[in-house]
């Protein structure tokens, strides 16, 4: 199995999915009953196939880890996202993961900064999370859109942000607006 699945990492995707067709072709022109082998075989290379797309899946790509503080992993990318306009402009999405070992409620500032000068600042206050879980961009409503920057000033190097995550306050367990 390992050589198996060594081989389809080595294979690229579009190899992969050339022989997934072969397979059932000569499978269809056979129209006979696969041989204990074959069939083995099959299911070996399904089954690492799955196993790869399913871990590209849970990845998110594009975040860029920030930092690590007082047991709390951020990472953050840039993307677009509506404004309460419903105009689309560039956000600075985050994903959070509680390593510590329990729940905590915190706050997330942020300070946005052009040609060195602090411009604007924001918070998103006061967010629970499990221990062990994360948060993540656009999926939990965890992203900052700047209201005073144009997105040529976003990308431009003369543009600077910090994050911080202040407030950890240990909690018993975190409460869903639904309870």
């Amino acid at each position: 199995m390992e050589r198996t699945v060594l081989r389809v990492l080595q294979m690229g995707f579009k190899s992969v999915w050339i022989t997934i067709l072969r397979i059932v072709v000569s499978a269809k022109l056979k129209n006979s009953r696969p041989s204990p082998k074959t069939h083995r075989m099959k299911t070996t290379f399904f089954l690492a196939l799955t196993a790869i797309f399913s871990s590209c899946a849970m990845a998110q790509p594009g975040y860029t880890d920030y930092r690590q503080q007082e047991g709390f992993k951020v990472g953050t990318k840039w993307a677009t996202a509506k404004d309460t306009s419903g105009t689309k402009r560039q956000a600075l999405f985050l994903a959070i993961e509680n390593k510590n070992e329990y729940a905590a409620n915190f706050d997330i500032a942020v300070r946005f900064y052009y040609e060195g000068i602090l411009r604007e600042q924001s918070t998103i206050e006061t967010q629970c999370l499990p221990s062990k879980k994360s948060m993540i961009g656009k999926l939990n409503g965890i992203y900052i859109i700047p209201q005073q920057f144009t997105e040529a000033q976003i990308k431009s190097s003369d543009f600077k942000f910090e994050l911080e995550v202040e407030n950890i306050q240990e909690t018993e367990a975190c409460v869903s607006a639904t309870e």
